[in-house]
């Protein structure tokens, strides 16, 4: 059977075509001179091939959602509230380092000594949970994005059965504006670390600390909205699936994707993006190890420094795996290419 508007071979049960969408052509009906049924005898003995299919071939990208459309709700929403809690909490960072640079410009006066030194207090309290809160929130997305898209699921029944990939359900501006405002918060973040040479230029650090915090909330702000365009997405495929005449054995086994494609090609902006990301967040862990590890002699702040040194080590063997990762599949990609 064939697709009327395309000419793609359909397979048995199809509702529509995968390649235009176009509805499949109604069998014929009728009955044979000894008045039975008309039957389709198979062309050979041999069983026929699975009927696969590709995300592309379906129109808009959409393949009908056929699974549990519940299994990552609630870690969705779960992860929207981390990603607010942490925004809010940056939010209070920068204003407490804003508070602070303003009082520390009017350090010439009395009342304001007693204030500088309490709010800068306050602030080292608050900062301490910066890196608590970053892990929490990762470690609540790292289960939101295992919800959307189960292995065992996606291996055995095909992308009809999982959530899209995240660069299929969020779009390329909001990925970018999210790995440009974490570049930039570690950026100044990192230029902020250093104390300033003389009292003149406290306020000023004070206020690159406030702006470093302040893209922070703005970039776990943008987060929010990565599970709201997933939401959006499942909706938009549960529509779809939603046709009365559609059926699980008309929809054919689309072939499972990776959830970053070129992962291991240097190819697209989004590669480009990621790959600015490792390099800045490899370079400003190695910062973070090589001063906690300066610190440890003195004796001061050891907690701190034994707190950087797992976190920097933690983070510097994500990195080299990623790369380590790359090289593997840009390997395996040339030694198969013609």
């Amino acid at each position: 059977m064939q697709c009327a508007r395309c000419g793609t071979e359909l397979g048995p049960g199809t509702a529509f075509c995968p390649m235009c969408g176009q509805d499949a052509p109604t069998r014929p009906t009728g009955s044979a001179a000894d008045g039975s049924p008309l039957r389709f005898a198979p062309t050979s003995n041999q069983p026929a091939a699975p009927f696969t299919s590709r995300v592309e071939s379906f129109e808009g990208d959409l393949v009908p959602f056929l699974g549990d459309p519940d299994r990552a709700r609630v870690s969705g929403k779960l992860a929207q509230s981390a990603f607010a809690v942490v925004a809010v909490y940056n939010l209070a960072r920068a204003g407490l380092w804003a508070y602070l640079s303003i009082l520390m410009g009017q350090r010439g006066q009395a009342s304001a000594a007693k204030q500088v030194t309490a709010v800068a207090h306050l602030v080292d309290f608050v900062s301490l949970a910066f890196w608590p809160t970053l892990i929490a929130a990762a470690a609540v997305d790292l289960a939101w994005r295992a919800k959307r898209r189960p292995k065992a699921v996606l291996q055995a029944h095909g992308e009809a059965f999982v959530e899209a990939t995240i660069t299929r359900v969020v779009p390329m501006w909001l990925r970018a504006t999210s790995i440009v405002l974490v570049g930039v918060a570690v950026g100044i973040g990192a230029f902020g670390s250093t104390n300033p040479a003389s009292t003149s230029q406290l306020s000023a650090w004070a206020a690159t600390r406030g702006l470093s915090a302040l893209i922070w909330a703005m970039a776990w702000g943008s987060l929010i909205l990565w599970v709201t365009m997933s939401e959006r997405h499942l909706d938009k495929r549960m529509g779809k699936a939603a046709d009365p005449t559609l059926a699980i054995y008309s929809v054919p086994y689309v072939e499972p994707e990776a959830e970053n494609g070129n992962i291991g090609q240097p190819a697209g902006a989004g590669w480009l993006f990621r790959t600015a990301g490792l390099i800045i967040a490899g370079l400003f862990s190695s910062l973070v190890l090589i001063g906690s590890v300066s610190m440890l002699p003195s004796g001061k702040d050891t907690i701190a420094a034994l707190i950087g040194l797992v976190i920097s080590g933690v983070v510097l063997s994500a990195v080299s795996w990623a790369f380590v990762r790359r090289w593997k599949v840009r390997g395996s990609v040339s030694t198969v290419r013609p």
